[in-house]
């Protein structure tokens, strides 16, 4: 008798152990999850600009005589989602062109699609992050995969996580045979 009392005792032990650790499990893991998500949206990021660069490269070797500054690709013009818009002069500001680039629809980490601004052979990718006050994210027709106005005062803030490309006439000028 004094046997089976001592071996439920044990298996006893054994459940409270294992609904411990699974409830410090769950609740450790929302703390994990910001990590993963940050480090995804960084991802994304390097991506996209690693993206832009060799894009950027591709056209210089297909006509070396375009200037540096008309090299990079543009924000997303109106024609379609995620193609780039045919010119872009000065400071301009929209959505990754990431079918132009070869790129499926990139995300940060509020699962907004990436932002792109261009000025000249400067880039930055851009996450623009959840909605700030004052910001409507509307929907926008024919924008199905990556939704949302195409307004960048309604994506773009002083809050905003960037990743920069400069393109120099040295490294253009090495990428191609």
């Amino acid at each position: 008798m004094r046997r089976q009392h001592g071996a439920a005792l044990l298996v006893l032990l054994a459940v409270l152990f294992t609904v411990a650790t699974a409830a410090a499990v769950a609740a450790l893991r929302p703390l994990a999850r910001p990590d993963r998500t940050v480090a995804a949206q960084q991802r994304a990021l390097a991506l996209a600009r690693d993206a832009l660069r060799g894009h950027a490269l591709q056209q210089h070797c297909a006509d070396p005589a375009r200037p540096l500054d008309a090299l990079l690709a543009c924000p997303e013009g109106p024609a379609a989602e995620g193609v780039a818009a045919a010119a872009c002069p000065g400071l301009t500001r929209g959505w990754l062109p990431w079918r132009t680039l070869g790129l499926p629809p990139l995300h940060d980490a509020s699962g907004t699609c990436l932002w792109m601004e261009r000025d000249g052979s400067t880039a930055r990718v851009i996450a623009a992050g959840p909605p700030v006050a004052g910001q409507l994210r509307g929907a926008a027709p024919g924008r199905t995969l990556c939704p949302g106005s195409v307004d960048p005062a309604q994506y773009l803030d002083a809050g905003d996580v960037a990743g920069a490309l400069v393109l120099d006439a040295a490294t253009v000028a090495a990428a191609c045979p």
